[in-house]
């Protein structure tokens, strides 16, 4: 399952803000010097920005956003990304945190080549309808303090992830979920059976594998914790993890054979896919003759 696992050579806030600051390069100006003229800032210091070999302060970044006119969630972010560059146990508790962190994990995610993972509760999002989506969304508006305005901009977001899966270069992906995903109903039961359907439509690319953590036999696993995400970038791997409102991303090497270990752990439970796909399809039978 998804080849060999090298940690990042870089820490995740590091790299989250070089990759924001060529997002704006890259929508705003062609060159870095033209850009750089722009911003107000001096080329040289522009390209020792995006080598990392240094960090803009907070009062440049807010001069960079002055002078785009980026502002909201944007520029919360790039200034987010200034703090700890060099911890590699990157932690978001509160929404802007996690916001600033979501937008790196979308980076990440775009740029990999190969993702695991694994959630015993819900599905993952990658697999997600759109009608799935918009339940949990919906639930996020009171669980997670998501406000309501967000949830159309959050739905066609998650949609639109999907498009990795079949682009020119398709990303590997397996998911790994858990048996109550396929018992708990959200939304309604036609809703389920139409996400179970999806499964197995996905299911039939050959960069996909789904397979399922069974009830039976599979005993305490570390998904059971909470969800476990495995980027494969050409930058090295970094692990998304996910707990009761704590996210974390995680790309030192002793976090990553950690993670490493504990994906396999759940592997080894998992039904094989034959199995997965079979029992997929009957409890959409199930949901579908409940509807």
């Amino acid at each position: 399952m998804g080849g060999s696992t090298k940690p990042a050579r870089e820490a995740g806030k590091a790299l989250a803000l070089r990759r924001a600051l060529l997002a704006l390069q890259k929508e705003y100006g062609p060159t870095g010097r033209k850009f750089a003229q722009q911003t107000g800032v001096q080329s040289g210091t522009w390209s020792r920005y995006m080598t990392g070999q240094q960090k803009p302060s907070e009062q440049m970044i807010n001069k960079i956003c002055d002078n785009l006119d980026v502002n909201g969630e944007r520029r919360a972010n790039l200034l987010s990304y200034l703090h700890d560059t060099d911890v590699q146990q990157w932690v978001a508790l509160t929404l802007p945190e996690q916001q600033a962190m979501f937008a790196f994990y979308l980076d990440r995610e775009d740029a990999s080549h190969d993702i695991s993972e694994a959630n015993a509760l819900i599905v993952p999002g990658l697999a997600q309808t759109r009608a799935y989506a918009e339940e949990i969304m919906k639930s996020g508006e009171a669980i997670r303090d998501v406000p309501r305005n967000e949830r159309s901009t959050r739905v066609n977001a998650r949609v639109g992830r999907r498009d990795i899966l079949t682009r020119a270069n398709p990303v590997n992906f397996h998911a790994f979920i858990g048996e109550a995903v396929l018992n708990q109903v959200v939304g309604s039961r036609a809703l389920m059976a139409d996400q179970f359907r999806y499964l197995l439509h996905l299911a039939k690319q050959p960069n996909v594998e789904i397979r399922i953590i069974p009830f039976s036999g599979s005993g305490f696993h570390p998904a059971l914790e909470g969800s476990i995400v495995r980027l494969n970038t050409e930058e090295g791997a970094f692990f998304h993890v996910e707990f009761h409102g704590t996210s974390m991303m995680l790309n030192a090497k002793p976090d990553i054979d950690r993670f490493k270990n504990r994906l396999d752990a759940i592997e080894a439970v998992a039904l094989k896919e034959d199995a997965s796909l079979r029992m997929i399809a009957e409890y959409a039978e199930r949901m579908e003759r409940a509807a």
